[in-house]
């Protein structure tokens, strides 16, 4: 639970970050298998704890679906219980919530800001949903009217972000159609072209041989059995 309720709480921080009036260095929801009221514990705080009471075992025996809206709708509840304690205007927070539930509570999260094309032909911003089991990354493309022209998914990751920088550091436009996003050593690259919507994975080994590149993508690809993956981790960290 651990793992899922993670990924719902750091896909709801990423909307409500720029609300200016939060004020809390780190707001904490803490799931308690009890019934009662919830708590909110260090309200006048810097960092703030609520207690919410919350029936596990029905939790587990919900299917994915149900168990990610369940956990959103904790949230959800929490953040109205925090807002009437602070007299906050709530109505910034429902727009939030709103349109959570409007992406049927799969949140994209921005990862690179929108880059124009050298001829400014299209520009370009990558995304991803941090879900319980798997972080979806992929790319928008926009025309010059700054319509949608097209969304490609270029990586199925594990869903911890402390990797994601190790693999996706940095990026630029090859020319008016291919992008291309390099890893932290510039040995893994991503080419993407906007008009085919064709992912390439190039290798340019520089410290590792391209079969250790290969088997570090292997272990940071979310279809990889967890067992084989933990063979891995020491090549993924290294």
């Amino acid at each position: 639970m651990n793992r899922e309720g993670y990924s719902v709480g750091y896909s709801y921080y990423s909307r409500i970050k720029a609300l200016k009036f939060i004020k809390y260095a780190r707001i904490n929801i803490i799931i308690q298998d009890r019934d009662g009221d919830v708590e909110i514990v260090g309200l006048d705080d810097s960092i703030c704890n609520i207690n919410y009471p919350f029936s596990i075992i029905t939790y587990t025996g919900l299917p994915k679906e149900m168990r990610r809206a369940a956990l959103y709708e904790v949230v959800f509840k929490s953040m109205k219980y925090l807002s009437v304690a602070n007299d906050w205007d709530e109505t910034e927070i429902e727009q939030v919530n709103k349109s959570i539930i409007e992406d049927e509570y799969v949140v994209p999260i921005s990862y690179f800001k929108r880059k124009k094309s050298p001829l400014k032909e299209r520009s370009a911003e990558l995304n991803f949903t941090l879900d319980f089991d798997c972080a979806q990354f992929f790319w928008k493309f926009f025309n010059r009217d700054n319509r949608l022209e097209n969304s490609i998914l270029i990586y199925r990751s594990v869903p911890v972000d402390m990797l994601y920088p190790i693999f996706f550091d940095s990026y630029e436009w090859v020319n008016e159609e291919e992008i291309v996003i390099k890893d932290l050593y510039g040995e893994i690259l991503f080419i993407c072209n906007a008009l085919t919507g064709i992912v390439k994975i190039d290798f340019k080994p520089k410290d590792r041989t391209e079969e250790e590149l290969r088997l570090k993508l292997i272990g940071f690809d979310c279809n990889t059995d967890e067992l084989e993956r933990q063979k891995l981790i020491g090549l993924i960290f290294g």
